[in-house]
């Protein structure tokens, strides 16, 4: 998985606005304080993972044989013959940055107005666990060094950086992919609450279908065994929890949901917003 140098560069953005923009509100302080404390440990699980992902190779790799799960699936999807798609090349970053769009465009209909702070916050957010999801996946790769399932059945060449064909487990594309779905699932269930079940169920189609069919993607060309992308899609949902907890805490997520009280005669409507 290559995480474009941009990324960086829009995350590193993301965090300066959400710490810049801060108004003197204490629970804006109290919301960058934990922006920092969240990207700090972004930043920390992505530069681990660059170190240890030059770890993999063949002589530290925990497993290398394919499952019967795996050799199933592989015999059921791989195309012999393919070997990249659109996805494997630059499909990831139109994700991720697609994925933001979708992140900022949801936090100014939340606000109905654009609050450079509360943007810069929920993009923070988000970049956030595009790193932490990175990072692990890397590290794992570099820790676990299970070959490719192309290198394992010789269906083409070792690359020049051998260690590349080391990094079978996890899929960074899984994990990157069903982070952002499952992400902006939680992040639109809690800005529109009041929408109806069809709307819930498109959102849920739409978003981890593209998932599902991204780890497809990297079965279809060899890249990954099954095994691979559902650790993947584990991990990047586990990881979208975590970070939306860390971020959008319940106790806040319980003082943002607005209190009406239809109005009638003789009493007031009530309309309590944070």
């Amino acid at each position: 998985m290559k995480t474009p140098k941009a990324l960086c560069f829009c995350l590193v953005i993301s965090l300066i606005q959400a710490s810049a923009t801060t108004a003197p509100a204490q629970p804006n302080r109290e919301q960058t304080v934990r922006a920092l404390k969240g990207m700090a440990v972004g930043f920390a699980a992505y530069l681990g993972g660059n170190v240890a992902r030059e770890w993999a190779g063949p002589d530290r790799s925990l497993f290398s044989a394919p499952t019967g799960l795996d050799r199933f699936f592989r015999d059921a999807l791989y195309q012999p013959g393919k070997t990249t798609n659109w996805l494997d090349a630059n499909g990831l970053y139109y994700l991720i940055f697609g994925g933001l769009g979708v992140a900022t465009a949801t936090s100014v209909a939340s606000q109905g107005d654009w609050d450079v702070y509360e943007i810069g916050y929920d993009a923070a957010a988000y970049s956030t666990g595009i790193l932490l999801t990175g990072g692990l996946t890397r590290i794992i790769k570099g820790v676990v060094s299970r070959p490719r399932p192309y290198a394992y059945f010789g269906t083409r060449p070792i690359p020049e950086d051998t260690s590349e064909a080391y990094r079978s487990f996890v899929s960074g594309h899984a994990s990157i992919a069903f982070y952002i779905a499952a992400f902006l699932r939680y992040r639109l269930n809690a800005t529109f609450p009041e929408s109806s079940r069809w709307q819930r169920q498109a959102s849920n189609l739409i978003l981890f279908g593209l998932a599902t069919y991204t780890a497809y993607s990297r079965l279809q060309i060899d890249q990954h065994y099954v095994t691979d992308v559902v650790a993947g899609a584990l991990l990047g949902v586990a990881i979208a929890r975590l970070t939306h907890r860390w971020f959008y805490p319940p106790s806040s997520t319980a003082l943002a949901n607005i209190a009406r009280i239809s109005p009638s005669p003789g009493m007031i409507h009530i309309r309590i917003a944070f």
